[in-house]
């Protein structure tokens, strides 16, 4: 076991999207080593974001070695399950958490292989301390939003491709099922005459969705994608337009309006228990069809203030502030290092069911394979 004070910590993902949210956590964490793990093909983009982090610290990890970080390190933080998750016996878990929306997924039962969950507020702890300790921290993501040289930086970013005169729309939609860009996608576009339209697809559309992904580029021409920091964009935009995506909250905690596309649309991650269904006007604007857009979006443009001011309740529930929240989850880190939060006699025995479970999955995945292979 290392020095209490410097315990061996890695930050373990698959995709430059939980980088970006892992970066100001790492920067107060001692020591801290990257995990990359190898599946999806999007691993091999996480690196452009880790360029002035120490090389010798990065690890590109396959499935095998996956399971020897028990005994490499004494914390390792995630924000989903990786390889090896259910097998840990000595290893302690800190999970960041990477968004809201979709809580069917978000506040399910694979929580209980964390042994402490850092939430971005109140809400999302009460939610997940089903399944394990949860505390509210703030989202370390955000903590730039309070300097104004971010912002600076920002405009100047993206100042070539907006015309200052207008305002600025930013369109983010989900992916899968859930996303409805094929009934909204062009009518936004069409608003690019009377506003900057910028378009944020969602990191998975990027990885696992090359129709929706051609479509849009075909769409908008310049999109940005899982390299691209959202909080960069909102800085320069006016108004965001989103379906179910959890980018409604980024804006939210930013104040910028919101217009939302469509209503319920529930599937086995959004359900009618998920904030952006249950709770979906008093997220924003609401465009249930392309001929209200035009309407919601101006009623976003000319009502920011007293749109934001309207949902400060909801915002202060779902949002500690941001300032201090990567000083907050290094200490989390390091009080788990140093024996706290102590799996309940619930936790432990849902960890159990979750292991079994994947590895059943796992064996009929194989069985299933083989039979394939057995019939030619």
């Amino acid at each position: 076991m290392a020095h209490e004070s410097h315990p061996r910590v890695a930050f373990v993902g698959w995709n430059p999207f939980q980088f970006v949210h892992f970066a100001p956590v790492i920067a107060r964490v001692p020591g801290a080593e990257i995990v990359i793990e190898k599946k999806h093909g999007a691993w091999k983009s996480c690196e452009a974001h880790l360029a002035a982090f120490p090389a010798e610290r990065i690890h590109h990890l396959g499935p095998r070695q996956m399971r020897e970080l028990d005994s490499r390190f004494d914390v390792l933080v995630c924000q989903t399950p990786f390889t090896g998750i259910a097998e840990l016996r000595r290893a302690r878990v800190a999970m960041l958490q990477y968004g809201y929306a979709k809580e069917a997924h978000n506040y399910g039962a694979w929580r209980s292989f964390a042994d402490v969950c850092m939430t971005f507020g109140d809400y999302a702890a009460r939610k997940i301390e089903p399944f394990c300790a949860a505390v509210a921290i703030g989202n370390p993501r955000f903590e730039c939003w309070a300097d104004p040289t971010f912002h600076e930086r920002a405009r100047a970013k993206f100042s070539a491709r907006l015309d200052p005169a207008k305002k600025t729309l930013l369109y983010a939609p989900t992916w899968g099922s859930l996303s409805n860009h094929q009934t909204f996608a062009d009518a936004i576009f069409a608003l690019s005459g009377d506003c900057n339209v910028i378009l944020k697809i969602h990191h998975n559309t990027q990885h696992f969705d090359a129709r929706s992904l051609d479509a849009l580029r075909q769409g908008f021409g310049v999109l940005h994608g899982a390299d691209e920091d959202i909080v960069e964009l909102l800085a320069v935009s006016d108004v965001l337009l989103s379906d179910f995506s959890g980018a409604i909250f980024d804006a939210i905690q930013c104040e910028v309006p919101v217009v939302l596309l469509g209503g319920s649309a529930p599937d086995a991650a959004s359900d009618c228990f998920s904030i952006e269904q249950a709770r979906r006007h008093e997220l924003g604007e609401v465009a249930l069809t392309v001929a209200d857009l035009p309407a919601a979006v101006a009623r976003a443009l000319e009502m920011p203030n007293p749109r934001a001011a309207a949902l400060n309740p909801l915002k202060d529930d779902l949002f500690c502030d941001a300032v201090g929240a990567a000083d907050r989850a290094a200490a989390v880190i390091q009080q788990l290092a140093d024996g706290g939060y102590t799996p309940s006699q619930a936790q432990l025995y849902l960890r159990r069911e979750m292991a079994a479970l994947q590895d059943y999955r796992s064996r009929s995945k194989w069985l299933r394979l083989l039979g394939r292979w057995w019939r030619g």
